[in-house]
């Protein structure tokens, strides 16, 4: 059997229409906004993401497609981009071309990003989004901070906290009268801190 009679099968992508691309770009500079002005975090543009490609049945082979498809409408090649970091991004040697120099600082720059939007991935289901307060109270008798959590309160202390400090006493106090209902407080003390490399 001749070559050219064998169909390969790896060669075919699923086919993209403008309109998907179109839709997609919206989309993503929509999120990319709220992202830039801070209504977004790394961790809602990851969940966003997949809900997109979720609701528009997007396998990850036709959401490559589109992506490269809206980068070529911005001139940019992602085959070529690609080959280009896989040879260069993660060695020693230095990226020449249109990328431009990728220095030692850069390059764990960009592996820490692709490590973050993967922890983000695996995690999702389990990950939930807070803002969180801090106070510190730091004086003769305590050394503690605070973490203020809708109605959860974490008190975290290198050693035994004291109860009888005002400071502490007072600051649960005014924490508790600014809530609705009554605040859990979750008592860390004692604690180790350790680098983890």
């Amino acid at each position: 059997m001749s070559d050219d009679k064998v169909i390969s099968f790896s060669k075919r992508k699923p086919k993209v229409n403008s309109f998907e691309v179109d839709k997609f770009e919206d989309f993503i500079s929509d999120l990319m906004y709220e992202f830039n002005i801070g209504q977004a975090s790394m961790f809602e543009v990851s969940r966003r993401l997949n809900q997109y490609m979720n609701e528009n049945n997007f396998s990850p082979v036709k959401f490559d497609e589109i992506e490269k498809e809206l980068l070529l409408r911005y001139g940019l090649d992602i085959d070529s981009i690609q080959d280009n970091i896989k040879e260069h991004l993660f060695t020693d040697n230095e990226v020449t071309g249109d990328i431009g120099a990728l220095n030692k600082d850069e390059r764990e720059k960009n592996r820490a990003m692709l490590n973050r939007l993967g922890f983000y991935d695996l995690y999702e289901k389990h990950l939930k989004e807070h803002k969180i307060l801090e106070l510190a109270i730091k004086n003769d008798v305590n050394d503690i901070r605070m973490l203020l959590d809708d109605d959860n309160v974490t008190l975290i202390s290198e050693k035994k906290i004291d109860f009888s400090d005002d400071s502490v006493n007072k600051a649960l106090a005014h924490y508790r009268s600014s809530r609705e209902k009554p605040i859990k407080v979750t008592i860390c003390e004692a604690t180790s801190q350790y680098e983890y490399h």
